[in-house]
């Protein structure tokens, strides 16, 4: 078994903290997501102000070399967006898009079922596929899915099983785009259609 590196111990620790919007989310009322969803809003447009300056400017640059450098990757030192922000974006899409109950099952599955991945992939490595684990996506979230049904006891277990399974696939399959936006939204539009059948 592998341990973790460093830096994405402090990445997952990050990804699964960020459990708290979907949280938050299930507990207020519905009308209350539009005030969310403006939150995360500000949220991204802050972090794309900071990622802007952090190129640009030596002092931001100092700052996030100093603070996040350790656990950012090779990319998003060169330039990219980091995952932060992508995260972000993947929440606020599915509040806007989806009814709250999939909307919440979406992000939980980026939060959760995205983090779990990664670290049995990293721990059992098995049955590597474009650069990933075939182990670490089922694992991840199956692990997810029992976890959600588990402390969400009110959902359709078929909706469930069914995003969990486009879930994992969006994460297994290679995809230009970044993962922590196409989980939520192409697991959330699966299961919003599942749900119109059951």
């Amino acid at each position: 078994m592998k341990l973790l590196p460093r830096q994405e111990i402090f990445r997952k620790i990050i990804h699964i903290s960020a459990s708290v919007i979907p949280i938050s989310y299930s507990m207020i009322p519905s009308s209350d997501g539009d005030f969310l969803a403006f939150f995360l809003f500000v949220l991204i447009v802050i972090g794309i102000i900071l990622e802007y300056g952090r190129r640009r400017y030596k002092q931001v640059k100092i700052f996030f070399s100093r603070f996040f450098n350790f656990m950012m990757r090779n990319e998003e030192l060169t330039g990219k967006l980091t995952g932060a922000i992508w995260l972000l974006l993947g929440c606020f899409f599915s509040i806007i898009l989806f009814p709250k109950e999939i909307s919440v099952i979406s992000m939980l599955l980026l939060t959760i079922g995205d983090a779990f991945a990664a670290i049995i992939g990293i721990a059992f490595p098995y049955g590597k596929y474009k650069g990933k684990t075939i182990s670490g996506r089922l694992g991840g979230f199956i692990l997810a899915g029992l976890l959600i049904f588990y402390f969400i006891g009110n959902i359709n277990p078929i909706v469930l099983i069914v995003g969990s399974v486009f879930a994992m696939l969006t994460e297994l399959l290679p995809n230009p785009i970044n993962d922590n936006i196409t989980i939520p939204i192409i697991s959330g539009i699966a299961m919003f259609f599942i749900g119109q059948i059951f």
